[in-house]
């Protein structure tokens, strides 16, 4: 028999700026709410020991309610009707989480998981069972973002959640016909085993299980009995062919006076692999000069610095770099990495060695906990922190797009996962998440270097850190 989440929970009530009830429990859910935006206004609470249901209502004829019941499973359930004589078009629900450590969310039309990150004693995972769900700026959108309804019309989402010991057991609701790479790269093929479902891609028909496309994010409508499923696809350009069109585009507009570090990195790696001309880098060179000239040297500034400088053996570009190094925020992501490269690159060249780092304070950023974790003194296994890291790089479930992860403020940054990419690059070898986790670390990290190159148009930051 299933344990009862109830005899665990404590479910707690607070009100949001608005009026809207938000559930907190002691499960991994932490704070949930489901809300709708203006003029929705909630306009009554009912709250039982199992069960809270909230009512509410839109000036154009419209009743919503949404109730919470926690037993065996943690059920949600949302109706939203027409009240009027009229046919209406209203915002739909939104499903928020209140944390600072981001769920990661497929809510995909006909099918749907969503999951909170893993911790100690596992996490909760939600299964839809009815619905049209969709990624919104700020949540899980269990119907979409505007609801068209006839007069008495009721559209209904339902979603089903317990708890889960890893993330691996996440993958057991996803559909079946689910092909096990959802972007891949430019060239390759995606097999989608669906022989009695109608395909369209872009919403263009296509023949066959074997699908096709140009790079980028697509999206994919796998048209079955039980409705429309839209999973995101995608074919990422290879990060080789990013740098050299990148490159391109910083050396044909550079202006050394006022480079920036991100830029100064990627002409400078694009050089080295001779996908621009090297003359690039004597701009690279004379832009270090200028930008370590002042104060504030960001962490890319520093890092060219020190690459080019024990290449050239240009020791005043080298002690400059040491210095900039040395007033580096270590509360920030890289820091540490940062001087571990330094230290690498001086017993090469017998140069100076940079000034040990601080670590006397205690950081509050999950990445700089895990770049500590596993550059320090890495056990035999990762620690809580490591595997936060491997979380925020978005990589167990299918992505939407553009990107998987939702935190209290909306969409976690792209940039976090791409500081993730570069610090789990440094994950030591003989930690094996691949039974908890479905995959090893490198198939993690190669899914959210996909996931970023597949962008229109990735910014500088994010690109740099991928090619550290």
């Amino acid at each position: 028999m299933t344990e009862d989440l109830w005899d665990r929970t404590i479910l707690s009530l607070t009100t949001d700026g608005d009026g809207w009830p938000v559930a907190a429990t002691s499960t991994a859910a932490g704070r949930v709410v489901v809300d709708a935006p203006r003029p929705w206004r909630p306009v009554d609470l009912d709250c039982s020991v199992r069960e809270l249901e909230v009512t509410a209502e839109h000036p154009d004829g419209a009743r919503m309610r949404i109730r919470y019941t926690v037993e065996e499973t943690w059920d949600i359930h949302i109706i939203v009707r027409a009240t009027g004589d009229r046919a209406i078009s209203v915002p739909g629900p939104r499903w928020r989480f209140l944390t600072d450590i981001p769920v990661h969310a497929w809510p995909a039309g006909a099918d749907g998981v969503v999951a909170t990150a893993p911790r100690q004693g596992g996490q909760m995972e939600w299964k839809q069972l009815v619905g049209d769900s969709r990624m919104g700026d700020d949540g899980v959108l269990p119907l979409g973002r505007v609801l068209a309804l006839g007069p008495g019309e009721s559209l209904a989402s339902s979603w089903r959640g317990h708890e889960a010991a890893c993330p691996v057991q996440l993958l057991h609701d996803l559909p079946d016909w689910l092909p096990g790479e959802l972007i891949v790269d430019e060239g390759d093929e995606i097999w989608c085993d669906t022989p009695d479902a109608g395909l369209m891609l872009d919403g263009a028909e296509t023949d066959g299980q074997v699908l096709t496309g140009r790079a980028g994010l697509h999206e994919l409508e796998v048209r079955q009995a039980r409705g429309t499923t839209r999973p995101a696809v995608g074919w990422a350009p290879s990060l080789a062919s990013v740098r050299r069109i990148r490159g391109e585009e910083i050396m044909g507009s550079l202006d050394v006076r006022r480079a920036d570090g991100d830029r100064l990195w990627i002409l400078a790696r694009a050089a080295e692999a001779a996908d621009v001309d090297r003359v690039a880098l004597e701009m690279v060179d004379e832009a270090l000069e200028n930008l370590l000239s002042r104060p504030g040297a960001g962490l890319f500034t520093v890092l060219t610095a020190l690459t080019r400088s024990s290449t050239t053996a240009d020791m005043d570009i080298w002690n400059l770099a040491l210095e900039a190094l040395a007033v580096l925020d270590d509360a920030r992501p890289g820091t540490l990495m940062a001087h571990a490269l330094a230290a690498s690159l001086a017993r090469i060249s017998g140069g100076p060695e940079p000034a040990p780092v601080d670590l006397t304070a205690d950081p509050e950023d999950p990445l700089v906990l895990a770049e500590r974790g596993m550059l320090l003194d890495p056990g035999p296994r990762p620690d809580p922190d490591s595997l936060s890291a491997l979380w925020l790089l978005g990589g167990v479930l299918p992505s939407p797009a553009p990107g998987p992860l939702l935190d209290g403020h909306g969409r976690h940054p792209a940039l976090r996962t791409a500081q993730a990419a570069a610090l789990t690059s440094m994950w030591p070898e003989w930690w094996d998440v691949s039974a908890d986790w479905g995959v090893d670390a490198a198939t993690l990290r190669q899914r959210a270097a996909r996931r970023l190159l597949a962008q229109d148009h990735l910014d500088d930051e994010a690109l740099a850190l991928l090619m550290w």
